[in-house]
């Protein structure tokens, strides 16, 4: 009855989930860059996430 709706539901619902890291990175990206620091640099940003990450992962 639907045929471009279904294939729109299939494509979409098929899509695999993201991995727990990929997630938990942009959490803390947003605690990092909070809404009044919106103003940082993208190169400082990764350079946190990455410091975090290896401490976290060792």
């Amino acid at each position: 009855r639907w045929p471009k709706l279904s294939r729109m539901a299939i494509d979409i619902l098929s899509i695999v989930p993201m991995s727990d890291e990929p997630e938990r990175v942009f959490s803390g990206a947003r605690r990092t860059v909070s809404w009044d620091r919106g103003q940082l640099e993208a190169e400082i940003i990764e350079i946190r996430e990455c410091l975090k990450h290896w401490k976290r992962t060792g």
